[in-house]
């Protein structure tokens, strides 16, 4: 297959990817403010049974973050969630962000995505963590399978194809509807 007709075939099969996949929840608030650089996110995590995620770590993602691509995300937008349930993110960026949430203790998760910061303050409905699940992408041929990976925008979910060109699993999902699934080469 030439170069032009992998590429095209590898366009067909991540807009099928995306169209198999929703959003768990959109979140289009914003605040009164216009200083949008000095914006506090806030919002609450708890646990199935209603009572607070104590010690969850909660992470403020922007929308285009690409987890291999760009490494860690800043200990400014990471938080731990206090005994009431509550996190807060302060001086963010106005743009679009994620919230992913995780429970080291059960093994819990939770993503809240469509988030968008355009105000001084911004609250996020309260989430609920779940049990991750896992999702099997199968891949399209003529891939790059040793330097090439999968991700989810704007989450830690990502995982390397490691010389796999049939499919490759994305682990630790948080329960629900998620975004697009996207292949990516480090090169």
């Amino acid at each position: 297959m030439k170069p032009a007709e992998a590429f095209r075939a590898l366009l067909i099969a991540a807009a099928l990817l995306a169209a198999q996949f929703e959003c768990v929840r959109t979140s289009t608030v914003s605040g009164g403010g216009t200083d949008v650089s000095n914006a506090k996110v806030r919002g609450s995590v708890v646990h199935a049974d209603g009572t607070p995620a104590v010690h969850a770590r909660v992470a403020i993602i922007a929308a285009s973050y690409d987890a291999l691509r760009d490494g860690a995300i800043a200990d400014s937008l990471i938080d731990t969630i206090d005994a009431s349930g509550n996190y807060a993110f302060a001086k963010v960026d106005s743009g679009a962000y994620n919230v992913q949430a995780l429970s080291s203790y059960d093994n819990t998760s939770a993503l809240a995505v469509g988030i968008h910061v355009v105000g001084d303050s911004v609250e996020i409905p309260e989430d609920t963590l779940r049990a991750p699940g896992a999702i099997k992408v199968m891949l399209p041929d003529n891939l790059d399978a040793v330097n090439g990976y999968v991700y989810v925008p704007g989450t830690m979910i990502s995982a390397r194809l490691n010389g796999s060109a049939s499919y490759v699993l994305l682990d630790s999902v948080p329960a629900g509807k998620i975004q697009p699934v996207y292949y990516s080469a480090i090169n």
